[in-house]
């Protein structure tokens, strides 16, 4: 389970640096590289009202097992019938169809998909699956999809081959017009800016860090100290701040049928803008990120661990009492990628700095 784990958010880390990494333009006669349709068409929607939040839950499940074998899969909003859903994937030049219906009763989950193949005659490939609203809910939508998805793997494969096979050969047509491109598009490359000061700072917060999102349902508000070291820069744009940040995340998490103390303990760069020049005030802008441990210590499983990664960001402002020592005010806001439902939750923080 730990291994399927670290498997699926080492996939959802790669898929978050490739969507953050730009695309250069394209120049001259080539063009932009057209977009190629998607494989699959998705729809996910609950039975009973007031349960679409986990909406995100199922579709975050599916996306992910799904590009993992190789698909490109586009989603579809809305309750939409099999015809309907059948008519906006040939618009999208999709070639199948999945509608994911799902309810919740109690503390139990009751989850529907059924796959239609637009190019083969039949039925639609149906699973059902059940389970409870606890700590391993993800495990209950991943086996109704591994289970799908086994029983139509070959034709997985097909989709996959295709699909690779069109980006090799979209990536070869762009590879010829790249050596004329890369000359036209060189461009001055500029100074940057000079500190024209520099010292280090230490900072010692904390914070309540209060879920949101899906995650709400079991994970209570945890207590959040922190640590921040950092070299700041100093010049006449404003004042820059690289560190490395590191705290423990305790919190409590619940279900119908067991519990655990929680522990997330990240550990990563932090960057740091900061406006004004100390006397007293300073109001600052900061984001970091990067590999977070996770202990959740059961009643029934004993201690688990696994490793997945964050993304920290927030706006504070800061009173300086003396020019090497401040108190900050910040609001935060922090995401972990614990597939498949993230955990998402606001920090209120309060942090003590000296300056060196």
């Amino acid at each position: 389970m730990m291994a399927e784990r670290a498997r699926r958010t080492a996939i959802v880390l790669v898929c978050t640096v490739l969507f953050l990494i730009p695309t250069p333009a394209s120049r001259g006669d080539s063009g932009p590289p057209q977009e190629l349709p998607p494989d699959i068409v998705v729809a996910t929607y609950p039975l009973l009202p007031d349960t679409e939040s986990f909406d995100t839950v199922i579709a975050d499940a599916v996306r992910y097992r799904l590009i993992s074998r190789g698909l490109a899969v586009s989603f579809r909003p809305g309750t939409p019938s099999a015809a309907d859903l059948e008519a906006q994937a040939r618009e999208a030049g999709a070639v199948v169809t999945l509608s994911c219906t799902y309810s919740v009763v109690g503390s139990q989950m009751s989850i529907s998909l059924q796959w239609r193949d637009l190019q083969k005659k039949g039925p639609p490939v149906v699973r059902e699956e059940k389970g409870p609203l606890d700590l391993m809910l993800d495990s209950v939508i991943f086996k109704a999809l591994d289970d799908l998805l086994s029983s139509v793997q070959e034709r997985v494969k097909q989709l996959a081959s295709l699909r690779q096979a069109a980006l090799q050969a979209q990536a070869d047509a762009q590879a010829k017009v790249a050596p004329a491109n890369e000359e036209a598009g060189r461009v001055p490359v500029t100074a940057p800016i000079v500190p024209t000061r520099m010292n280090y700072s230490f900072s010692s917060s904390f914070a309540s860090f209060i879920p949101i999102g899906p995650a709400s349902y079991y994970f209570s508000v945890g207590i959040f100290p922190s640590l921040l070291a950092s070299l700041r820069f100093i010049t006449p744009a404003g004042r820059f701040a690289v560190g490395l940040y590191t705290g423990v995340n305790f919190f409590s998490a619940t279900g119908p049928s067991d519990s655990a103390s929680s522990f997330l303990v990240p550990l990563g760069p932090d960057v740091r803008y900061e406006i004004g020049d100390g006397t007293p005030w300073l109001a600052f802008a900061h984001v970091s990120g990067g590999p977070v441990l996770l202990v959740l210590k059961t009643g029934s499983q004993g201690t688990l661990t696994d490793f997945t990664g964050f993304v920290k960001s927030g706006i504070g402002v800061s009173f300086m009492f003396t020019p090497g020592f401040g108190i900050s005010l910040a609001a935060d806001y922090e995401v972990y990628f614990e597939m498949p439902y993230l955990i998402m939750g606001v920090s209120p923080t309060v942090m003590a700095t000296i300056i060196l």
